[in-house]
C-alpha cells in the first residue's frame, strides 16, 4: 500500500480502553492482518453493497480474520479518516464470531448481527445495531464524536441507559448473550426489541429512536420515588 497505516498504534489505542483490554480481545487484535483490496476479493461478500466504482474504503473477513484496504481510495483519502476507518475495523475483528446450527437451521454471529440460513430463505438482522455499538467504540477509542453511523450511535448510547455498557459489550464480544438477553427482557421486551432493531436496519431511525426513548421514559416512572415512599422517610413535598 502506498500510504502508510499505522496498524500497531490503532491496535495500542483500543487496548487502553478499560473495557477493550481483556486477554481474549488483545490476542485478536494483535494476530488480525491487513491486505489490500482485489475485485474478486468483495465478489464472495456480495456486489449489491460496492457497485462498479468498487467505493468501499474497508471492510473485514472474519473468515480469514483480515482487514481489507480498498488501496485506491485510501491513498486519496484524509488521513485522519483512514485512521478512524481502521480502528472501526479492528472492532470488528475483536468481536464474537460463531456458529449456532440446529435442524433446518444455521445462525452466524457477528457481534450484535446475527445471519439466518435455512434451505427455503436468509436472513439477517441488528446489523444496524452492530454498527453502531462498533463506531461507539471507535468514537471513544479516537476521543471525538463522528459523523460515522450517527443515530446508529445516539441508539447505542441511549440503549446502554438500559442494559448497561459492560453488558453489551460482553455480547458483542462473547458467544454468551444470556446476561443482555434478560435485561433486554426485563427492561425492554424481546418482540419490542426485535421490531425496533428492525426500524434501525431499515434507516427507521426517527421511529426506532422515538421507540427506546419511550421504553426510557417508561423504565424512570416506574422506579420514580411516589410522594407516599418520600413521605415515610420525611421527605415528602412541603
Amino acid at each position: 500500500m502506498t500510504r502508510k497505516i499505522r496498524l500497531n498504534w490503532a491496535r495500542k489505542q483500543i487496548i487502553q480502553e478499560r473495557i477493550l483490554c481483556s486477554k481474549k480481545i488483545i490476542e485478536k487484535i494483535f494476530t488480525v492482518k491487513i491486505k489490500p483490496l482485489k475485485n474478486g476479493t468483495l465478489s464472495r461478500f456480495g456486489k449489491e453493497s460496492f457497485g462498479k466504482e468498487f467505493r468501499t474504503l474497508a471492510f473485514y473477513d472474519p473468515n480469514k480474520h483480515i482487514i481489507y484496504f480498498n488501496v485506491k481510495f485510501i491513498n486519496k483519502a484524509d488521513g485522519k479518516l483512514v485512521h478512524e476507518i481502521l480502528i472501526h475495523e479492528l472492532i470488528h475483528a475483536i468481536s464474537d464470531h460463531s456458529t449456532i446450527k440446529i435442524p433446518g437451521l444455521t445462525i452466524l454471529k457477528s457481534g450484535l448481527k446475527r445471519q439466518f440460513f435455512t434451505k427455503k430463505k436468509d436472513g439477517c438482522d441488528c446489523k444496524a445495531l452492530n454498527e453502531g455499538l462498533v463506531q461507539y467504540l471507535c468514537n471513544k477509542v479516537i476521543g471525538r464524536q463522528s459523523l460515522s453511523y450517527r443515530y446508529e450511535v445516539e441508539f447505542i448510547t441511549k440503549l446502554i441507559s438500559l442494559v448497561g455498557e459492560e453488558t453489551l459489550i460482553e455480547a458483542f464480544v462473547s458467544d454468551d448473550v444470556s446476561i443482555f438477553e434478560d435485561k433486554i427482557d426485563e427492561r425492554f421486551g424481546r418482540e419490542k426489541f426485535s421490531d425496533v432493531c428492525r426500524k434501525l436496519d431499515q434507516g427507521k431511525y426517527t421511529i426506532a429512536l422515538r421507540i427506546i426513548n419511550q421504553s426510557i421514559n417508561d423504565l424512570s416512572r416506574a422506579v420514580e420515588p411516589t410522594d407516599c415512599e418520600l413521605n415515610k422517610y420525611g421527605l415528602g413535598l412541603i
